[in-house]
């Protein structure tokens, strides 16, 4: 396991990696800070009044972030994957906005060009097998490489789980205040979650172009620039360092 994926303890205070904070400890923390707000003010205002309960209630719900971030990560993940990756699909063939500069600044038609698609197979099914497979490599012989996209994967986790949690406040706010301005809460709730599906699929997308980018990057400093080489080979070339 690499440092970055470490969550170091010691007497003084607890270290946690950028990537985890985003994917596992932030929607906790998101998910605590929403349900202690749509609760009732009469219902917790003993808690605020007794300062040793507050903390101490403080420290649990600290401590609960993490693996709450994580069950609305993995809920997350089975929810909405495959919504995002149809709309990631929908980047992958277009050419203007807002995929277009990620596409000419990581090359992206060397990179189409040697998926080479099979007749059997749609060429953004191989996109992401590849870059599923190529990731792999990446993170267990070129961590120097993948350490340099990682926070764009956290990020993409991050922004999958505010889908979520966009979702249970809207909830959580209608049963609270059902009739305040019904219109114009659904509207709002509805830009912020076009939003954060937005940001998910587009750092998908960057993401996963950018494991091909390297990967094939680094399979041509191997292989001497030789102008064969492609996916299915550059996976042999790499894992052999």
């Amino acid at each position: 396991m690499t440092n970055s994926e470490q969550i170091e303890f010691s007497k003084d205070s607890v270290k946690i990696s950028y990537r985890r904070f985003l994917t596992d400890s932030a929607p906790g923390v998101f998910l605590v800070f929403i349900i202690t707000f749509s609760l009732p003010t009469q219902n917790i205002s003993f808690v605020f009044e007794n300062t040793n309960i507050s903390i101490f209630i403080g420290i649990c719900l600290l401590l609960l972030s993490p693996p709450l971030g994580l069950c609305i990560n993995a809920a997350s993940y089975f929810l909405f994957d495959n919504l995002l990756n149809k709309i990631e699909k929908k980047l992958y063939y277009h050419e203007a906005w807002p995929a277009k500069e990620t596409k000419v600044f990581l090359n992206f038609n060397e990179i189409s060009n040697k998926i080479a698609p099979e007749n059997q197979k749609d060429e953004y099914d191989l996109f992401i097998y590849f870059s599923n497979k190529m990731l792999h490599v990446l993170v267990m012989f070129y961590h120097e490489f993948y350490s340099r996209i990682e926070s764009i994967r956290a990020a993409r986790i991050f922004f999958r789980s505010m889908i979520l949690l966009t979702i249970i406040s809207s909830f959580l706010f209608f049963s609270q205040f059902p009739f305040s301005h019904v219109e114009l809460n659904i509207f709002f709730y509805f830009l912020i979650l076009l939003f954060f599906i937005f940001l998910s699929s587009c750092s998908s997308f960057h993401f996963n172009l950018y494991v091909l980018y390297y990967s094939l990057e680094i399979a041509k400093a191997k292989s001497n620039n030789n102008t064969a080489i492609n996916f299915k080979n550059a996976y042999e070339l790499l894992i052999n360092k």
